[in-house]
C-alpha cells in the first residue's frame, strides 16, 4: 500500500494535492516504505503546512494592495475634479506670469553677481591715487598716434571684459614698445569711452586715440616704470571674468525679453478696450433704432 501511496505522489499534480494530505492523514498515518517515496510524500507535507501558515499574510497583502489601490483612484478623481474646475487662463494672465517668473530671474542673477564684487583697496579709494597722466602737446600725441598705427602689437578685449590678464598684457608689450591697441570690436562706442577711461585709470597710461575701427591706442609715459605688480588686486582673474559675462549676458537678455514682453502687453490692454468700445457704441447704436 506505500509503494502504491509513493507513485501516486510521484504521479500527481498540484491538483491532487490537498487530497492526497488528507488520505495519507486518515488512511495511512504510518509509512514504511522507501526513501523515495518516503521523501516526497515528507516534501509534499511541508509545502501543505507552509500554505496553511502563510494564508493570512497573503490575505493581509492583497488588502493592503487594494487599499493603496482605492487610495490612487480616489486621488485622480479628485485631480480630475479640480482640472474640470479650474480658470482657464486668458493671453494677458499668461503674459503677466511670464513676466513675473522674468522678474524673478532678474532678481536672482543679480544676487549671482554681487559674489564676484571684489573689495577696493582703500589706497585705490582716493581719486586718481596711482594714475597722474602727463599733459601731451597736439604734435605728441599726433606722433604716438601715428606710432600706435604703425606697431602691430595688441591686446584683445573679449567677452570678459577687463579683467587681470588685460591690464597684465599691456604692461608686457610696453616693456618692449611705448604703444599699446587695445581691440574691443565686441563693445559699442559708448561702452569703448569707458573703457578707454579705466583702462587708462587701471594701466596708468595715456588714452591716445580712438580709432572707427573700435580700437583704442594708449601711451605708457615717457617716464614709465613697469610696477611690481602687473596685475591690480581689484580685478577679477580669466574664470571668474568668463563667469561673471555669462550671468550679465543671460540677464541682459533677460531684461530685453521682459520690456518686450511689456510691450506686447500694453498693445493687448489697447486692443481690449478698443473692442470694448467698439461693443458699446454698436449696442448703443441698436438700441436707438429699436425705440420708436
Amino acid at each position: 500500500m506505500a509503494l502504491v501511496k509513493g507513485e501516486m505522489v510521484r504521479r500527481c499534480g498540484s491538483f491532487f494535492m490537498w487530497e492526497l494530505r488528507l488520505l495519507g492523514g486518515q488512511m495511512l498515518p504510518n509509512i514504511t516504505s522507501s526513501g523515495s517515496s518516503s521523501s516526497c510524500w515528507r516534501k509534499l507535507g511541508d509545502h501543505v503546512r507552509f500554505m496553511e501558515t502563510n494564508i493570512d499574510k497573503t490575505d493581509l497583502r492583497r488588502k493592503f494592495k487594494e487599499e493603496r489601490m482605492q487610495e490612487v483612484r480616489e486621488r485622480q478623481r479628485l485631480e480630475r475634479e479640480e482640472y474640470k474646475a479650474r480658470k482657464i487662463p486668458t493671453p494677458e494672465d499668461i503674459l503677466v506670469r511670464k513676466i513675473e517668473l522674468a522678474k524673478k530671474k532678474v532678481a536672482q542673477t543679480r544676487l549671482l553677481l554681487k559674489k564676484f564684487d571684489v573689495p577696493i583697496p582703500e589706497v585705490e579709494t582716493k581719486p586718481m591715487a596711482h594714475h597722474a597722466p602727463e599733459i601731451l602737446t597736439p604734435e605728441e600725441r599726433h606722433f604716438w598716434k601715428k606710432m600706435g598705427q604703425k606697431y602691430k602689437n595688441y591686446v584683445p578685449v573679449g567677452r570678459r571684459g577687463i579683467y587681470g590678464g588685460t591690464i597684465q598684457n599691456m604692461h608686457l608689450h610696453w616693456k618692449k614698445h611705448e604703444t599699446v591697441r587695445v581691440d574691443c570690436h565686441m563693445f559699442s562706442d559708448e561702452q569703448i569711452k569707458v573703457m578707454a577711461k579705466d583702462l587708462a585709470h587701471l594701466s596708468g597710461g595715456i588714452v591716445v586715440d580712438i580709432r572707427k575701427d573700435k580700437v583704442v591706442v594708449l601711451y605708457r609715459g615717457s617716464k614709465y616704470k613697469q610696477p611690481k605688480e602687473l596685475i591690480p588686486k581689484n580685478l577679477l582673474d580669466k574664470r571668474k571674468a568668463l563667469k561673471k559675462s555669462l550671468l550679465e549676458q543671460s540677464m541682459n537678455s533677460v531684461l530685453k525679453h521682459i520690456g518686450d514682453m511689456e510691450k506686447k502687453r500694453r498693445q493687448m490692454q489697447l486692443e481690449m478696450a478698443l473692442e470694448v468700445e467698439n461693443s458699446s457704441t454698436v449696442s448703443g447704436i441698436a438700441l436707438g433704432d429699436s425705440t420708436p
